[in-house]
């Protein structure tokens, strides 16, 4: 099965982390291909070094086009996920049992939480990630506001309870033909709401979509990125309204109006050239697509690196 069965991963200055696990996939007979979206990566594997940061629809999409004929199946893995061995040979076997085109296995984070596929954004959902944010970001907390906060969370667990699922990129086991169908990742989104994105296409293009909730994949959830937190959250929001706007038509307004409340709660002092990038871009009123056209060529100039590597010649 590790014949017809590809691994496919993108690296940004996560080359440690993501040495370990390709020697894992490459131990096993699995064809790896890597595309080195930061120009580091010395392990092993099939490295493609595209010159620029392609983000990670744009770098899975670059990797299945150098992928032999033969290939069936693409698993695309994070570099910080960890799985035992012979987990993508039952993650596949399970697949082809239940006639899937898409399967996601179930998440684990170091901190106790399971995942068992992620919740599609509503409006809802969005409005209490952003009470959580705005707390999480105060200093203290006031005793009188503890029940408020519990019954928060209680609303939130139930929201997501209810919610559509749908497989995290982190780790997802897609069939080529699937794969080829809806011409892969949007290359729109340059990190964060892709695999949403792309999980919903092949929904309506009749894929058949699956979660093998009994597989646990450990997922240690932004080691694979030097991004901090809160650019993480601006990219999240952007590709969120990117996805709103696409399938949704104006509804990405409301999500707009939501997000420009979590980004005033953010430290303005702080430097950041992505919350730069996405505050100039919402204050001129730019819609989520010309947003995303600006992220992406922001990542295509580099901007998501460390000053040292912006520097390098």
């Amino acid at each position: 099965m590790s014949q017809t069965t590809a691994i496919v991963m993108v690296n940004f200055l996560s080359g440690k982390i993501l040495t370990e696990q390709a020697s894992r996939f490459t131990a096993e007979g699995y064809h790896t291909v890597i595309t080195d979206n930061s120009g580091e990566y010395s392990g092993p594997g099939s490295v493609i070094a595209p010159g620029v940061n392609l983000g990670f629809g744009g770098g899975c999409n670059l990797a299945v086009t150098k992928l032999p004929e033969s290939i069936e199946w693409v698993a695309f893995v994070n570099p910080d996920i960890a799985v035992d061995h012979g987990f993508v040979k039952k993650l596949t076997q399970f697949a082809e049992d239940f006639g899937l085109d898409c399967v996601a296995p179930t998440l684990a984070t170091p901190q106790g939480l399971i995942e068992q596929g992620y919740h599609r954004p509503t409006v809802a959902l969005e409005a209490l990630h952003l009470r959580r944010l705005k707390r999480s970001l105060s200093a203290s907390s006031a005793p009188e506001e503890v029940s408020s906060v519990r019954t928060t969370k209680k609303t939130y667990q139930k929201l997501r309870a209810s919610g559509a699922r749908f497989g995290s990129g982190a780790f997802l086991l897609v069939r080529r033909s699937a794969f080829d169908l809806v011409n892969g990742f949007d290359e729109r989104f340059a990190l964060y709401a892709e695999d949403l994105d792309f999980w919903h296409r092949l929904e309506v293009a009749g894929a058949k979509l699956g979660f093998a909730d009994h597989l646990v994949a450990h997922h240690a959830r932004g080691a694979g990125s030097p991004t901090p937190q809160p650019d993480r959250t601006l990219l999240r929001w952007a590709g969120i309204e990117l996805f709103v706007s696409l399938h949704k038509g104006k509804r990405w307004q409301i999500h707009r109006y939501l997000h420009n409340q979590g980004l005033r709660a953010f430290d303005a002092s702080s430097d950041s050239k992505i919350r730069e990038l996405v505050t100039d871009c919402w204050s001129a009123g730019y819609d989520p697509e010309e947003t995303a056209s600006q992220i992406r060529a922001a990542f295509l100039q580099g901007v998501m690196a460390p000053t040292t590597l912006l520097d390098a010649p």
